[in-house]
């Protein structure tokens, strides 16, 4: 959503525009915060090692937003507001091909259909714990 959004900020100045566009950004943001949470959940089940790794996630997502604020605010200075948009628009781009190409299935479909989880409320018996009938 984010390099969606920076590149939709150039192309208006229109106040309503702009803020169907800041919607987005939270369409984005509560994608982001339950998908990341589910991952790291994947990643670590077992381990101890939850909210280790969500913190870490936590950290690196507050640090990008410090940055990205100071890096685009010195280009925004130097080359004006489409600049700024478009090169922030530029780095998020990339960082989703990095994600793309690099991030696997964190699950298998065995793994799923063996978890409780995977059955709200305990609704679904898997097929072992279902009795045969008897004739």
């Amino acid at each position: 959503m984010l390099p969606v959004r920076g590149l939709l900020y150039t192309m208006t100045a229109s106040p309503l525009l702009l803020v169907s566009i800041q919607v987005l950004d939270g369409i984005g943001v509560a994608i982001f915060g339950v998908v990341s949470i589910l991952v790291i959940a994947d990643l670590t089940e077992g381990s101890g090692r939850f909210n280790l790794s969500q913190g870490a996630i936590g950290m690196a997502v507050g640090l990008g937003a410090s940055l990205s604020n100071a890096v685009a605010g010195s280009i925004v200075h130097s080359f004006g507001y489409s600049a700024g948009f478009l090169s922030l628009a530029g780095v998020a781009t990339v960082a989703t091909i990095i994600l793309w190409w690099n991030m696997t299935e964190t699950r298998t479909i065995a793994d799923r259909m063996q978890t409780p989880a995977a059955t709200p409320y305990g609704a679904c018996a898997t097929r072992s714990q279902i009795a045969e009938p008897t004739p």
